[in-house]
C-alpha cells in the first residue's frame, strides 16, 4: 500500500504533464490578448490619426557657467514639461563657456553659426555682467539680437544676480541694465535676479548661492529655472515678437517728427492731484503751480501721444500721423494712483492690459554739454527716451490742449526735476523746446468774437463745434495716416486726443488768421472810406458845410463850457472842425444802417478796371457767358456793402495756416507759450 501511494502510476504522469501544457498555453493566450487589448487602447500622441505631429520648438541656451552649472536647461525642460509644453515638442540645447561674457561667446564660439543654421525659435542670453560693463553688454546683446531676427528667432535675455568677487553693481543696476537694452530691441526679459532678490529678502537663509558665493545652489537653479520657462513659452515669446513689431515706431515717429510743422502731444497720467479738496477753492497762479509740483512726481504718466501734423500738397489739406507708447519707468518705482482717474479711464477705453504687456521705458535725457552737442542717434536711450530725444533736436511747434500737467510730467521725466518757482520752469522748459501752444489757451482769448463759440472749453467740446462750422468759414481739412486707427474715444487713448489736439489747433488758428485779415481789412476800410467823405465835404463852402451839418444833426457850436460867446449853444465852431464832425458822423450814420462802405472808391475802380478787361475778353464767348459778364458789372454797380456781401473774399476759400504763419505771424504769436490754467 505504501509503494502504491509512494509511486506515482505512468498513467497519472502523463496526465500531470498534459495538464501543465495546457495551463501554459492557456496563460499565454491571455498574456496575448491582453498585450493586444493594451496596445489597442494606447498609442504615442503622433500616431493618432486625428491629431497631426506637434511641431518641435528650440530653444538654445548662451551664456557662461552661471548657465551651465547644475544644468539650468534641464531643469527649465522639466519645468516645461510640468506646464504641458515640453515633450516630446521642445528640444533645448546650449552654447555655454565658462567666465565668457556675451562678448566672447560672440567670438569664440560657436554661437553665431549655430543661431543661423539649427532653425532656433528662442536663444536664451545669458550675461555675466559682474565681468563686463554695460555698454559691452549692451552692444553685444544687441549684435545677437540682430543675428536672431536674421534667423526668425525671439530673444530672451537672462538676468543673472550680483556677487561678492565683483561687487560693483547691483541687483537693481542689473535689472536696469537688461530692462533698458530689452525695451530698445524689442526683447523679453528673465529676472532671475529679481527673483533671487525677492526669495532672500522673504528667506534670508535661503540657499540660493552655491559655496563660493558666485554660481548657484541647485535651489538657486531650480528657481532661476522657473522664472525662464516662463519666458521661453510659446505665448511669451510670442508676445516678445509683437514687441518688436511695436518698437519699430519708434524710428517711425521720429521721421515723422522730423517732416512735420508742428507737433500736438497728449499724456494719460495714474491721477492728478494728491489734495483733492483744495481743487475746489480758487488759488493764485502761485499756489497753483506749488500744489502741482508736490502732486507731479508721486503719479505715474501712463501713456504720451504724438501727432506729427504737416500742411499736405492740397488746398487746405492737414496731413496728421498718430503714434501712442504705453510709458514704463526704466526702473521699480512705487507710485500713486486715483481710483476715480483710473476708473475714468478704463470707463473710456483704455487698455490696461496693452499698457502692462506693451510698454516703453523711459527715462531721462543725458544732460546737454554746453560746449559739444550729443550725437543725434542714442541708442542706448530706452524707447520713450529717444521720442523725446527727437523732439528735443527737432525743435518744432509742440501743441497742448490745457497742458501744465503734461508738460510738468515730461519734464520730470524725461528732462530734471521741477523747479519750484513758476517763471523758472517756463524758462527751463522754453530752454529745451522753444515754442509751445495751447489749445484751451488760445479758445479763452477769443471764445465768443472769433471762435464763436458759446459752449465748453474741453477738447471734445471745441472739436465739435470747430468741426461743425461751414467750408467758407474753415476751408480746412484732415487726413488721418495712421498708424493708430483714424477713429478712436477721447481720453481713452493718448493718440487719440493728440489727433483731436492737432486739428483743434489748426482750425483755431485758421479762425484768428481769418478775424486778423477781416480786422485789418476793416481797418484799412475804415481809413479809406473817412479819406473819401473828407475829400467830397472839401470843396463845399462854409454855407453848404452848414446845410450838411444841420442835415446830420451835427452842432457848429462849441460847447457852453468852452465858450460863453458867439450863440447860444457856445462859439461857433471853425469849418475845419465842423468838417471833421461831419466825416465821423457820416461814416458812424453808414455802419449805424448796416451799409459801412467797405470797398474804398478805389478799389472799386480796381475791380470795375478788372472786369472790364474779363468783358472784353469774353465779347466773343457765348450768351449764357455774356449774360454772367451783365450780371457781374450789374452788382459792381450796387452798393459797396451789398458788394462785399455778393463776392467773398478772396481769403474766405483759401487756408491761410502754414509752418512760417506758426513761427513769424503777428496772430501766432500772440499765443507763442503761453498755457492755460
Amino acid at each position: 500500500m505504501m509503494s502504491a501511494i509512494g509511486r506515482p502510476h505512468p498513467q497519472s504522469r502523463v496526465v500531470f504533464v498534459v495538464v501543465v501544457v495546457v495551463i501554459v498555453v492557456v496563460v499565454a493566450v491571455v498574456v496575448v490578448v491582453v498585450v493586444v487589448a493594451t496596445e489597442a487602447r494606447t498609442y504615442h500622441p503622433s500616431q493618432a490619426p486625428s491629431a497631426p505631429p506637434a511641431p518641435v520648438r528650440r530653444v538654445l541656451f548662451v551664456g557662461d557657467s552661471l548657465t551651465y552649472v547644475n544644468d539650468l536647461d534641464l531643469h527649465v525642460w522639466h519645468f516645461a514639461e510640468a506646464a504641458g509644453y515640453a515633450s516630446p515638442s521642445l528640444f533645448i540645447d546650449r552654447a555655454v563657456k565658462g567666465g565668457a561674457p556675451l562678448k566672447t561667446l560672440w567670438k569664440k564660439t560657436d554661437a553665431r553659426q549655430r543661431i543661423a543654421k539649427e532653425g532656433f525659435d528662442v536663444v536664451v542670453l545669458q550675461e555675466d555682467l559682474p565681468e563686463t560693463d554695460v555698454a559691452t553688454f549692451h552692444d553685444y546683446a544687441a549684435r545677437f539680437h540682430e543675428h536672431c531676427q536674421a534667423a526668425g528667432a525671439a530673444t530672451v535675455l537672462l538676468m543673472a544676480w550680483p556677487y561678492e568677487r565683483l561687487d560693483w553693481i547691483s541687483t537693481e543696476g542689473i535689472a536696469e541694465a537688461h530692462g533698458s537694452i530689452a525695451s530698445r530691441l524689442g526683447a523679453r526679459v528673465a529676472p532671475v535676479g529679481l527673483a533671487w532678490q525677492r526669495a532672500l529678502k522673504e528667506k534670508p537663509k535661503t540657499r540660493l548661492y552655491a559655496k563660493d558665493k558666485e554660481h548657484p545652489a541647485l535651489l538657486g537653479t531650480y528657481l532661476a529655472a522657473a522664472v525662464v520657462a516662463v519666458k521661453v513659452s510659446p505665448s511669451e515669446t510670442a508676445l516678445s515678437l509683437s514687441l518688436k513689431a511695436v518698437a519699430d515706431i519708434v524710428p517711425e515717429t521720429g521721421a515723422d517728427i522730423l517732416a512735420a510743422d508742428f507737433v500736438a502731444l497728449d499724456l494719460e497720467f495714474s491721477g492728478l492731484f494728491l489734495d483733492i479738496e483744495s481743487g475746489r477753492r480758487q488759488l493764485s497762479i502761485e499756489n497753483y503751480f506749488a500744489r502741482c509740483v508736490k502732486s507731479i512726481p508721486e503719479f505715474l504718466p501712463l501713456q504720451l501721444g504724438v501727432c506729427c501734423a504737416r500742411r499736405g500738397a492740397s488746398e487746405g489739406l492737414w496731413e496728421l500721423r498718430a503714434h501712442e507708447f504705453n510709458l514704463h519707468p526704466s526702473s521699480r518705482r512705487i507710485f500713486t494712483s486715483d481710483f476715480r482717474s483710473l476708473q475714468f479711464l478704463r470707463t473710456n477705453g483704455f487698455d490696461f492690459n496693452a499698457f502692462f504687456d506693451q510698454g516703453f521705458l523711459c527715462s531721462r535725457l543725458p544732460a546737454r554739454d554746453a560746449e559739444k552737442k550729443p550725437p543725434r542717434s542714442s541708442p542706448h536711450l530706452p524707447y520713450a527716451s529717444q521720442v523725446m530725444q527727437a523732439l528735443l533736436e527737432a525743435k518744432k511747434p509742440l501743441v497742448f490742449h490745457n497742458g501744465l500737467l503734461d508738460l510738468l510730467h515730461l519734464y520730470t521725466n524725461f528732462v530734471s526735476d521741477i523747479p519750484t518757482d513758476h517763471h523758472e520752469f517756463g524758462q527751463a522748459w522754453v530752454a529745451k523746446f522753444p515754442l509751445l501752444f495751447d489749445t484751451r489757451n488760445i479758445a479763452q482769448e477769443g471764445q465768443y468774437n472769433v471762435l464763436q463759440h458759446v459752449g465748453g472749453l474741453t477738447l471734445e467740446e471745441l472739436h465739435r463745434h470747430l468741426s461743425g462750422l461751414h467750408a467758407s468759414q474753415m476751408p480746412v481739412r484732415f487726413e488721418r495716416l495712421g498708424p493708430l486707427p483714424a477713429a478712436g474715444q477721447a481720453h481713452g487713448s493718448s493718440g487719440y486726443d493728440a489727433v483731436l489736439t492737432a486739428e483743434v489747433f489748426v482750425m483755431e488758428m485758421e479762425l484768428w488768421l481769418r478775424s486778423e485779415v477781416s480786422e485789418s481789412a476793416r481797418k484799412r476800410h475804415r481809413k479809406e472810406r473817412l479819406k473819401e467823405i473828407e475829400e467830397e465835404l472839401q470843396p463845399l463852402d462854409w454855407q453848404a458845410i452848414h446845410e450838411r451839418a444841420a442835415a446830420l444833426g451835427v452842432s457848429i457850436f462849441r460847447g457852453a463850457v468852452q465858450g460863453r460867446m458867439g450863440g447860444p449853444g457856445g462859439a461857433r465852431k471853425k469849418v475845419g472842425e465842423i468838417r471833421a464832425d461831419l466825416v465821423s458822423v457820416q461814416y458812424a450814420k453808414e455802419v449805424d444802417e448796416g451799409r459801412p462802405a467797405e470797398t474804398s472808391a478805389s478799389e472799386k475802380k480796381k475791380k470795375n478796371n478788372n472786369n472790364d478787361n474779363n468783358n472784353d475778353n469774353n465779347n466773343n464767348n457765348n450768351d449764357s457767358n455774356n449774360n454772367n459778364s451783365n450780371n457781374s458789372s450789374t452788382s459792381n454797380n450796387s452798393h459797396p456793402a451789398e458788394s462785399c456781401r455778393k463776392r467773398p473774399r478772396a481769403e474766405e476759400s483759401t487756408s491761410l495756416l502754414s509752418a512760417e504763419a506758426l513761427v513769424s505771424s503777428k496772430v501766432c504769436r500772440r499765443f507763442h507759450n503761453r498755457i492755460a490754467i
